[in-house]
């Protein structure tokens, strides 16, 4: 074949037009393997966020963190507090919005309800209300400004959380070359992402309290202070190391006591949740203990059959023999519990006026919590 006839061949197949170019398809969300599970919650916690504040602005709803967490907490089925939103904004900076305001809507119910319709109420119903921090989603700064859907901000938190591990590989293989796999997935497990800080509340609508304790104050009411917490840390990192742990880096090893003193604090707060929750249901356990009583005729019931009856209506499930013990200590003069031939009967006093019994219970649960 001649030069040109090749030329004219090449030609013909060659298409006349240029195709339209595709549009670019989201990269598929690969996440790496060695990502400690704090960061898989994370992630998880970020598609909740951003899927719950297209909700509520579709619905119209102040998107406050209030609701903010209701809307994540309810879509992931585990806690998101205010530390969760400062680690995404430090992994995806920019993505937010976030801005103190007055919640003037509450402040005008609250005003209307005491009766105080005028707008001198209003205004001051407004100044006693503690400011809310919203949240309002904003366009990606470069080179993301183009991810604007869903899919895209997700895939993109994907992308940031892998290039922080990949980094933080990086750095533990640069210090330790010797470090085996599981070694180096253990260590990832101590890596923790910085927290942004918040937003300053502005003089005008500042309490004296700051932003983080605004957001925390209704999700835990009794903590630890700053320095009973900074006492325990010392005592743990002053603990001597273990003879099998010796050759392990000092960094290392303040990294998992530091871990294991937070997991013991949250356990330690856990179980005084639990006790405030089984001492302020008493109350509610106490009416069904004593409806029961009065509809049966009964003043004794062994325990298995009152632990049965009470099985599927008990404020606590699972915890009415714990709550008999506790009302037998508060309220001895109404409820005991005895043994006779080796099995154990609850015993109601009927000489005892049901409100008193009340009423004394109530002032034993305020001095107990």
């Amino acid at each position: 074949m001649e030069p040109q006839e090749g030329l004219k061949t090449v030609a013909a197949a060659a298409p006349s037009e240029s195709p339209l170019p595709s549009k670019p398809r989201v990269s598929a969300r690969k996440l790496d393997k060695r990502t400690p599970p704090s960061l898989r919650v994370l992630i998880r916690l970020f598609s909740a966020l951003e899927f719950g504040l297209g909700a509520l602005t579709l619905y119209q709803h102040t998107p406050d963190f209030a609701a903010v967490k209701r809307a994540v907490e309810s879509s992931c089925q585990t806690s998101f507090t205010p530390a969760h939103l400062q680690q995404i904004l430090h992994l995806l900076p920019g993505a937010y919005v976030l801005q103190w305001k007055k919640s003037t809507r509450t402040a005008r119910r609250q005003a209307q309800e005491e009766g105080g319709d005028s707008r001198q109420a209003q205004r001051q119903r407004l100044r006693q209300q503690p400011p809310l921090l919203t949240l309002r989603k904003q366009q990606l700064p470069p080179p993301d400004s183009d991810c604007e859907s869903l899919e895209q901000r997700i895939t993109v938190f994907y992308s940031k959380v892998n290039a922080f591990v990949a980094a933080h590989v990086a750095v533990i293989v640069k210090e330790f070359p010797s470090m085996t796999t599981d070694e180096l997935t253990e260590a990832l497990k101590l890596v923790e992402v910085d927290k942004t800080p918040l937003p300053k509340i502005p003089a005008e609508m500042t309490s004296g309290a700051s932003s983080s304790l605004l957001l925390s104050m209704k999700e835990q009411s009794e903590t630890d202070t700053f320095g009973e917490k900074s006492e325990k840390l010392e005592e743990a990192l002053a603990k001597p190391v273990p003879r099998d742990l010796q050759t392990l880096p000092d960094w290392l090893i303040a990294k998992v006591r530091k871990q294991e003193q937070v997991h013991k604090n949250a356990a330690d707060n856990s179980a005084k949740t639990l006790k405030r929750r089984l001492l302020s249901t008493l109350p509610q356990l106490s009416d069904q203990l004593q409806s029961l009583v009065m509809v049966t005729r009964k003043s004794v019931f062994p325990k298995s059959d009152l632990l049965r009856r009470l099985e599927a209506r008990a404020p606590i499930k699972g915890k009415v023999e714990e709550q008999l013990y506790l009302l037998e200590s508060l309220v001895p003069e109404w409820l005991t519990v005895i043994i006779d031939d080796g099995q154990e009967y609850v015993k109601f006093s009927t000489r005892c006026k049901y409100n008193a019994v009340k009423t004394s219970l109530r002032r034993a649960i305020a001095i107990s919590v």
